[in-house]
C-alpha cells in the first residue's frame, strides 16, 4: 500500500507537536517553582533603596534539548515538502535540495535558483513556496514571522544548545506599612531579567518597617541573538502553525489526481 507524499510532513509535525505540549508542561511545572526573589539592596550612589528581580535557578538544560527536537521536526517538514513539490513534477532531488527560508527576495532567487534548492520544482511549486517566505510580513508585528524565527532557532541549534532564560513580563509590588495598610503599590509592564530593578522607594521606607510583598509573571524565553526576548512556547507554536495550517494546505493540491 503506498503512503500519501505529505504523510511524512504529517508524522514531522505530530512529533513537534508531541514535544512541544511536553515542553509546556515542564515550563509550568518550572514557572510555578517560583525560581525568582526579589531583592532590595541601597543604591551605592544615592543611598536610596531599590528592588532588584533575582533568578534563582534557569529552566534546565534538558529543555534546552527537547526545543532542538522541536525545531529539527519543523524544519525536516519543510525540507520534506521542498523534496515532494520537485518528484511530483518528474525531476530528482539532491543534496542541495531544502525549502529556503530567506529575508529577501534577492536571497530567495540565490537560495533557490543560483544554489539550486529548488531545482526541477514547477513554476506553481516555487510561487508557492516563495510567497510563504518572512519578507512578505507587513504587519509590523513585533513577534518575529514564525518562518524566520524556525531559521534562526535551526541555525543556532546546529552549533549549540538553544539557551533559555526566564524573563519576567509584569510584576506587582506592594509596600505594606506595620499596621497592614498598603503604602505604595508599583506595577511594573516590561521585559526584566536577572538583576533588574523593578522599581526605587524612599529610604524613609526601611526606617519605618515598610515590608515588601510581590509577584512577577514570569515566561521561558530565547535568551540567543536575534531571538533574545522571545517566548519558547509561542514562537515555537506559531511555527508549528504556520506550516500546518497555511503552508501544509497550500501543498496538498499539488498531490491531487488532477494536478
Amino acid at each position: 500500500m503506498s503512503h500519501h507524499p505529505l504523510n511524512g510532513v504529517r508524522e514531522k509535525l505530530k512529533r513537534a507537536d508531541k514535544h512541544l505540549d511536553f515542553l509546556k508542561t515542564k515550563f509550568l511545572a518550572y514557572i510555578e517553582s517560583t525560581p525568582y526573589s526579589l531583592v532590595i539592596e541601597r543604591d551605592v550612589g544615592t543611598g536610596h533603596p531599590r528592588i532588584l528581580f533575582h533568578v534563582t535557578g534557569q529552566p534546565s538544560l534538558s529543555l534546552s534539548t527537547v526545543v532542538g527536537d522541536i525545531v529539527h521536526n519543523l524544519r525536516s517538514g519543510l525540507d520534506y515538502i521542498a523534496h515532494e513539490l520537485i518528484r511530483v513534477n518528474g525531476c530528482s532531488t539532491t543534496f542541495q535540495t531544502q525549502f529556503p527560508i530567506c529575508e529577501s527576495a534577492t536571497d530567495f532567487f540565490n537560495e533557490a535558483i543560483c544554489k539550486n534548492r529548488l531545482g526541477g520544482i514547477s513554476l506553481r511549486g516555487y510561487t508557492l513556496i516563495e510567497a510563504m517566505q518572512p519578507y512578505w510580513d507587513t504587519s509590523g508585528n513585533d513577534t518575529p514571522h514564525p518562518l524566520w524565527l524556525l531559521h534562526k532557532l535551526s541555525n543556532i541549534d546546529k552549533h549549540k544548545m538553544p539557551n533559555l532564560t526566564v524573563l519576567g513580563a509584569t510584576a506587582t509590588i506592594n509596600f505594606v506599612a506595620l499596621d497592614g495598610h498598603i503604602r505604595r503599590t508599583d506595577h511594573v509592564e516590561r521585559a526584566v531579567y536577572d538583576g533588574a530593578i523593578l522599581t526605587t522607594v524612599p529610604a524613609r521606607f526601611l526606617d519605618e518597617g515598610v515590608k515588601m510583598n510581590g509577584r512577577v509573571a514570569l515566561h521561558v524565553a530565547f535568551q540567543d541573538a536575534p531571538l533574545t526576548g522571545v517566548r519558547a512556547i509561542d514562537g515555537l507554536q506559531e511555527s508549528l502553525e504556520f506550516i500546518g495550517q497555511k503552508i501544509l494546505p497550500a501543498v496538498e493540491p499539488f498531490f491531487e489526481p488532477s494536478s
